[in-house]
């Protein structure tokens, strides 16, 4: 009787050397966390590095940085191969204009010049654009979810569009890759099945959340892959 071939072994990873901005916040811990679990250096960027809990490895390096201080930017992700923005914002209201992720992309693509770094991962939305036309369907509570959050969350959308424009626009010497999760959950990865698309409306009906872990892992997936240069990819559990 033939004896059952042996399990293939994943392709070692080549490591490399992350910095991570908004290290402290949940998507950013959970990039750190999966990046040095595959084997990588990370320098963990923050305002305030005290709040870096939980990580320890020889292989980490936690570094004091304001994402608007391009001269304190370009020493904390100095010795980078990837920077990958994780940043976010406190809520604004609808009626007021929010000016972080146009105004914070600007000077870490600057700062990334002054250093000759190319690779940069950012994290947008999934709700931005042809979201917007998606009908409601109250049998399915988030399509509901959906407009509500366009609705509460339109400053944020707005500059969120803003960042897409000046790298699309901007930053062609730069290989950049824009992440638009839908709502992000913070839950332990899944193994169900993610969908990851290139075009928002193949997501429009079978898809509406994903767990920060799994979003981490997808991201480190394109780093190590180095897939989708200058893309937009929307990502999101299928239903």
């Amino acid at each position: 009787m033939e004896e059952p071939p042996p399990p293939q072994q994943e392709e070692p990873v080549m490591p490399r050397k992350i910095a991570v901005l908004g290290a402290t916040g949940q998507t950013g811990h959970a990039v750190c966390a999966h990046a040095l679990e595959r084997g990588h250096l990370v320098i963990a960027v923050a305002r305030n590095p005290h709040k870096m809990n939980g990580l320890k490895s020889d292989r980490l390096e936690i570094r004091q940085a304001d994402v608007f201080d391009e001269e304190g930017l370009v020493k904390a992700i100095s010795g980078a191969a990837v920077v990958v923005s994780c940043l976010g914002s406190k809520f604004v209201l609808p009626w007021k204009e929010e000016t972080f992720y146009s105004g914070s992309i600007a000077v870490i693509t600057n700062a990334m010049r002054r250093l000759n770094l190319t690779r940069l991962f950012v994290i947008s939305a999934a709700m931005l654009r042809s979201e917007v036309q998606v009908p409601i369907n109250i049998q399915n509570p988030w399509t509901m979810f959906r407009k509500a959050v366009r609705t509460v969350a339109v400053s944020h959308l707005k500059d969120m569009e803003r960042m897409e424009d000046y790298l699309q626009h901007n930053c062609g010497d730069l290989d950049y890759t824009i992440m638009r999760p839908y709502a992000l959950i913070s839950k332990p990865a899944s193994k169900r099945e993610i969908a990851i698309e290139t075009d928002v409306d193949q997501l429009t009906n079978s898809a509406f959340h994903i767990y920060r872990e799994n979003l981490a892992q997808i991201m480190l997936r394109g780093i190590e892959e180095e897939i989708w240069v200058r893309q937009a990819v929307c990502v999101a559990m299928r239903e």
